[in-house]
């Protein structure tokens, strides 16, 4: 008899259960796909959801989690649903994920170039940083900031912009290319530029002026992007 009231568990804390196993399973497998070095048994990941009204039959068949295109991180809404048993209903989860993100290592001013010094590692929940983050130092060495910052504050794309590969009046070496054919001549640049940026180059053998992508430190092009 006592075995048999261990097993007489209510039939919706089954339906519970396996909501839970079925979106936790569901959940870990979506984070290693974008973050696959994320340790999701080491803290930096955890997620709650909203206990499952009603009185569902405990699905015979597996429980199926549709994210309909949700990001990972945040309050998500994924639809579980039960073919065996004929259920479905959405259930509200709230997913935190703490990765090591850069922040600043102290005050800085704007138009200040970033160094080694100037940036740290902080685990962060990535899921409060709508503005974007970046994961490693390294890609912001050089960049240049758009505003003053403080201590500890999360570097993002709209804070810190690429350094200037190519400044006003340099020479640069301007590539045209026709099918595999590619014909480099010298030019000037008459305004400063990012890579990708397209900018206005005189070209010192013609003298004609014309507009090319910037693909490196002195070094544009005329072909289309």
């Amino acid at each position: 008899m006592l075995l048999g009231a261990v097993c007489a568990q209510p039939t919706a804390d089954l339906a519970q259960t396996q909501i839970s196993d079925a979106l936790n399973a569901a959940l870990v497998d979506k984070l290693h796909q974008r973050h696959p070095d994320l340790d999701a048994d080491d803290g930096q990941f955890e997620f709650q959801l909203q206990a499952v009204a009603g009185n569902l039959a405990p699905c015979t068949s597996g429980v199926d989690v549709d994210w309909r295109g949700q990001e990972l991180g945040g309050r998500l809404t994924p639809r579980v649903s039960c073919d065996a048993e004929g259920w479905q209903l959405y259930v509200p989860v709230t997913v935190a994920i703490h990765l090591p993100v850069v922040v600043t290592s102290g005050n800085l001013d704007r138009g200040h170039r970033l160094t080694a010094a100037d940036l740290r590692l902080q685990s962060i929940d990535i899921a409060s940083l709508r503005q974007g983050y970046f994961e490693s130092a390294d890609d912001l060495l050089g960049y240049q900031l758009a505003r003053n910052v403080n201590a500890g504050q999360v570097v993002t794309p709209y804070l810190a912009e690429p350094p200037m590969l190519v400044d006003r009046g340099d020479r640069v070496y301007i590539l045209a290319k026709s099918g595999p054919l590619s014909v480099r001549t010298l030019g000037e640049a008459l305004r400063q530029g990012r890579a990708g940026e397209q900018i206005p180059v005189r070209n010192l053998s013609s003298g004609e002026t014309i507009h090319a992508y910037i693909i490196e430190r002195g070094v544009v092009e005329t072909a289309s992007r």
